[in-house]
């Protein structure tokens, strides 16, 4: 925009109190135009008048531009001290006296509305009433309209487009006092023809896609005009609303018809539409498509039948040139049942040896497949041939008798109907007989045995071979007679078929203790309606009865035998041929119940019995101790007799004893004895030995001692030396419990050696044989993993036998050592994995799971933490607890989840700010879990947070691996039945940690 500044210089006058003031115009374009010098104006205006005049001259000025700021400036000087007062009128008419004061001051700005011609006329006044006027012409030009649509746009068919020149200022023209005309013009490239419009309102809808080019020309009054054009790109709008008019259940053969309609703002879009019905397996069962006029917003109605019944999708796609759309319903079509079953048979009254020739026919409006039985009412079912909707078939009843027929047509949904119609088989005079006779519930080979009577009732089958008279009970006549109050059977209950053809007898079984090898079974007392009576049935074997239990005859050893041979085989000789069955037989010492050897059978102890005949042999595993008495149990069914009876079995502790020979060579037995807890003051029963500790574990070393020379007096005193590997186990205390006046028991640790351990007892000797006495004991903590051997010496102090003195340490049986192996009781193990291992329902695995070879920082993983018995598979684990140490600065832990095998006790602490999971620990109360695989304690959720930095070292261009010291400590485990010892605890998974190269502010 240009300012112009207009001063004035008035000519000398002469105002109201001789006030002089100069006069003249001084115009200035701030815009850039180089302004004419005042001097220079006045002298070419004074050239112009021909001479050297005084008077100053006017200056007129162009000035291009309506609309635009003017700047005017007005200088006078008046000799008085009054303040000078400057009004401008910008169209002065040139009469003073029609002067309108339009601003007011020395500078002024000023806009013209217009083009043309203008006096600028400035008039000064004082206070004295002195007033000059001077004037200037100034020449203002038109500016043309400026034109902008903006920019380029992007809208969809069927958008109206609206553009208002005037409302949305879509020109600018700076002379106000203007007025226009307007120009719109649209072209479209395709093909739309839209009308012009001189309006400042331009309103049209695009019918299609295409490019339209809006062109704009505005024309002011004084022929100034300026134009712009925009392109209008127009996409297509794809068809939509689809809607599908019909119903959404019909039943098979039921016609169903579909209308369609939908909505495209593309009036010029071509459209066509297919209809498609789909069943739910896939299959395309019918289909119609065509073109729709150009316009039209609705689909010929489509009509379809279906035959089966099932879920249908009714599929209707409508398209134009360039996109698709598709709706769909379902439609659940019922199944419909067949209906209307006709019977038709040549004869319903037939002579028995006549076959009933029967068809028919049903009705059903699908296309399902069928089938037809027919139920002849004689017990007999069978399939009738069916094609398409009809059936037929061929039967010859066996006996005379009326007879319900029914025929039953089923459908491949289910669905049935039923027909019904008597047929009558007449007699053909032949008297009736018995065509069969079976058994059922007699048991395995058709033997009643004790099986049987526990199972159930003998149940008796009679088939005749016509209609029986039911008023004719028949007599089931058994040789041997095995019914009556003291017999195995006892008739229950009778009962006839529904058509008199079948007789059945029930008979409760009682267990007699009986044994027979052949039962027959004869029919009388029978007649058909006519009263003919039953034909000779000549009776078959049937069954046998065997409820007698096999006995034992002969015991060997028998049974309070002594002095038997530590190797000796058990042998049981029965009353009759016997089998193994199932069961256990245990051999047990007399004085504390404890199980020497156990054979359970079928399993692989069955080869160690040997069955000859009635006769059972029983090898031992090893050889029993000496001077030891012994008690034989034999569980029920262990042995049977060869009809499946079983043996009742000896279960009394008193029924089979004996006691096993002296070791004669010593005078004074003498036995190291390694037990979990030391035995009970008084015992006189030598425990059986440990063969295994746990690592960190307590156990108890016992001494015990026997007078083994007869007749037995006891030992009444004496002390030994025991040595011990010190390498492996720790010696804590020395105790005399039974033995204890001068009690003796000195622990060397250096040499592992414990010095005259025993003592001396004044109330009457102990341990007479087979019996045993406790000397002492010593206990010891399995304090590394090994073989820890104890082994005895002659101590300070002879053994003496109560009331006879000493006995020659050549006549004492130091007895054998032994070593008890100090072994991993519970291991700890831990594994790294992505997601939650599986387990079997006792929360064990096979095989310790495979840790994950890496993770990131922002993934979340599993530390999981499992339990094992490596050195004893056989022992159950009972409870377990660890600490889980890690880089705090790197991970997280965010939850414990426990493992299912240990729902008591559980505990554990996350601690982030020390990198501990503290007490992680589970139990599972007193019975434990038994395996040889991996029983999982806990698992721990890690991850990055936030608060941690796996850091990315730009500089470096390093991400990793990181080490997450992911450490157990403190590990403990407890074995079933054992106090908690030291647990293995297994190495760190080489699982990497990575930082993400994206996450460079490490906050992820």
């Amino acid at each position: 925009m240009q300012t112009w500044e207009v001063a004035a210089l008035l000519a000398p006058q002469t105002l109201t109190g001789a006030t002089i003031i100069t006069h003249g115009f001084q115009a200035s374009n701030t815009g850039g135009d180089s302004l004419l010098p005042l001097g220079q104006a006045i002298r070419n205006r004074a050239d112009q008048a021909g001479g050297d005049q005084q008077q100053a001259w006017l200056l007129d000025y162009d000035i291009a531009g309506e609309g635009r700021q003017v700047a005017f400036s007005a200088l006078a000087t008046d000799p008085g001290p009054e303040e000078l007062l400057y009004e401008w009128d910008f169209s002065y008419g040139g009469d003073p006296a029609g002067f309108q004061a339009q601003a007011d001051g020395s500078q002024v700005v000023h806009r013209f509305p217009d083009n043309g011609g203008y006096t600028v006329a400035v008039r000064v006044s004082d206070a004295d009433g002195g007033v000059a006027i001077d004037t200037l012409k100034v020449t203002v030009l038109n500016v043309p309209p400026s034109v902008d649509l903006g920019g380029d746009r992007v809208v969809d068919e069927g958008t109206l487009i609206r553009l208002d020149a005037v409302l949305d200022e879509l020109f600018t023209d700076p002379g106000t006092l203007d007025t226009h005309t307007f120009t719109w013009t649209v072209t479209a490239d395709n093909g739309q023809v839209i009308p012009g419009s001189s309006a400042s309102l331009l309103e049209f809808t695009p019918e299609n896609q295409g490019a339209y080019t809006i062109q704009l020309q505005v024309q002011d009054k004084d022929g100034g005009s300026g134009a712009d054009q925009i392109v209008v790109t127009v996409h297509n709008v794809s068809p939509h609303n689809l809607q599908i008019g019909g119903p959404a259940t019909a039943q098979e053969g039921q016609q169903v018809e579909w209308t369609g309609s939908f909505q495209d703002p593309g009036i010029l879009d071509p459209h066509t539409y297919r209809w498609e019905v789909v069943r739910s397996n896939g299959q395309q069962l019918a289909s119609a498509e065509g073109h729709l006029p150009a316009g039209q917003r609705t689909v010929p109605p489509f009509a379809f039948t279906p035959v089966l019944p099932g879920v249908y999708t009714v599929k209707l796609t409508v398209a134009d040139e360039l996109d698709a759309a598709t709706q769909m319903r379902t439609l659940q079509v019922g199944n419909v049942a067949p209906s209307g079953v006709t019977i038709l048979a040549e004869h319903t009254e037939l002579t028995r040896g006549t076959p009933l020739v029967l068809s028919g026919t049903f009705v059903d409006p699908g296309d399902d497949t069928w089938t037809a039985i027919a139920d002849f009412g004689d017990g007999v079912v069978l399939p009738l041939n069916v094609d398409g909707r009809n059936f037929g078939i061929q039967y010859l009843y066996g006996a005379s008798g009326s007879y319900d027929l029914t025929v039953t047509v089923r459908d491949s949904f289910g669905a049935t109907a039923s027909a019904s119609e008597t047929i009558v088989i007449l007699s053909d005079g032949t008297p009736p007989s018995v065509q069969s006779l079976a058994v059922s519930g007699a048991g395995p080979n058709n033997i009643i045995t004790d099986a049987t009577v526990g199972a159930g009732a003998l149940t008796v089958t009679v088939v005749f071979s016509d209609a029986m008279n039911p008023s004719a009970t028949p007599t089931l006549v058994f040789h041997p007679d095995v019914t009556g109050e003291d017999g195995t059977l006892s008739f229950a209950s009778g009962s006839w078929s529904a058509v008199n053809t079948t007789y059945t007898a029930v008979y409760d079984v009682a267990d007699r203790d009986v044994e027979v090898s052949s039962v027959t079974i004869g029919v009388t007392g029978a007649e058909d309606p006519a009263g003919n009576p039953l034909q000779p049935y000549t009776p078959v074997h049937q069954f046998a009865i065997d409820t007698r239990k096999p006995t034992v005859a002969i015991l060997s050893p028998p049974d309070n035998a002594v002095a038997v041979p530590v190797d000796t085989d058990l042998t049981l000789s029965f009353d009759e041929p016997i089998q193994v069955g199932a069961g256990t037989i245990g051999i047990r010492r007399t004085n504390d119940d404890s199980l020497v050897e156990a054979i359970a059978v079928p399993n692989a102890d069955t080869e160690r019995i040997t069955v000859d005949g009635a006769q059972a042999s029983i090898g031992l595993t090893d050889p029993l101790p000496v001077s030891t008495s012994f008690y034989v149990q034999v569980s029920a069914g262990t042995f049977r007799d060869l009809a499946g009876t079983d043996f009742a079995g000896i279960l009394d502790p008193t029924d089979w004893t004996f006691a096993t020979v002296l070791d004669d060579d010593a005078w004074v037995g003498v036995q190291v004895i390694a037990v979990a807890s030391p035995s009970a003051p008084g015992a006189n029963v030598l425990p059986v030995s440990l063969g295994t500790v746990s690592l960190g574990s307590t156990y108890f070393v016992e001494v015990w001692v026997q007078d083994r020379l007869l007749p037995g007096v006891g030992i009444a005193g004496g002390k030994v030396d025991m040595h011990y590997t010190a390498a492996v186990a720790d010696a804590v205390t020395v105790v005399n419990q039974d033995f204890d006046a001068s009690p003796g028991g000195v622990i060397d640790p250096a040499s592992g050696h414990v010095q005259d351990l025993g003592g001396e007892t004044p109330t009457g000797g102990r341990g007479i044989a087979p019996q045993w006495a406790r000397l002492g004991y010593v206990e010891f903590v399995a304090t590394d993993l090994g073989e820890a051997s104890f082994e005895l010496s002659p101590g300070s102090l002879a053994f003496s036998r109560f009331g006879v003195g000493n006995v020659p340490w050549d006549l004492v049986d130091l007895g054998a050592p032994i070593v008890v192996d100090q072994i991993v009781g519970t291991r700890i193990d831990m594994t790294i994995v992505h997601e939650p291992s599986a387990t079997d329902v006792n929360g064990e695995v096979g095989e310790l799971p495979a840790s994950a070879d890496w993770v990131h920082e922002w993934q979340s993983f599993w530390v999981e933490i499992w339990v094992s018995t490596p050195d004893m598979p056989t022992l159950a684990v009972a409870g377990a607890t660890v600490d889980l140490q890690y880089h705090s600065d790197y991970l997280t832990a965010l939850e414990i989840e426990y493992g299912s095998a240990f729902p008591l006790d559980r505990a554990g602490t996350i601690d982030d700010a020390l990198g501990l999971v503290g007490g992680i620990s589970g139990s599972t109360g007193s019975t434990g879990v038994v395996g040889d695989g991996y029983v999982l304690l806990a698992r721990v959720r890690f991850a990055s947070t936030g608060d941690d930095q796996v850091p990315v070292d730009e500089v470096g261009r390093n991400i990793g691996p990181y080490d997450m010291e992911l450490v157990l400590a403190n590990g403990l485990g407890r074995l079933a039945g054992a106090d908690a010892s030291l647990a293995a605890l297994g190495e760190s998974p080489d699982t990497e940690l990575w930082a993400v190269v994206y996450d460079m502010d490490d906050n992820h």
